[in-house]
């Protein structure tokens, strides 16, 4: 699969997160992040560290399971405590 240009379109500054990969990921988790939505504020420091770029702006932000790996830097960089992992099985149940 070719690299896909990132070169083109506006200029883009700051710390951000951008999905380049295409291919689905979810199903490698063992652990989903939930986002506990009376607790989120809409800061969207989640958004600006996603590795995979999957979390979108919001209140509460909204999750790409599909894309997800769970690494859980979102849980560790969320100021207000709205993002927890849970184990695939049991949030599987929840949603």
């Amino acid at each position: 699969m070719p690299a896909k240009d990132l070169t083109s379109g506006p200029a883009m500054r700051g710390i951000f997160a951008t999905r380049i990969a295409d291919t689905k990921t979810g199903a490698w988790r063992q652990e989903r992040p939930v986002v506990v939505a009376e607790r989120c504020v809409g800061c969207s420091v989640c958004t600006r560290y996603c590795p995979a770029g999957v979390i979108y702006k919001g209140c509460p932000v909204v999750i790409d399971y599909e894309y997800c790996k769970g690494c859980g830097i979102c849980t560790t960089v969320c100021p207000q405590e709205a993002i927890n992992m849970v184990e695939e099985e049991t949030a599987d149940a929840t949603n």
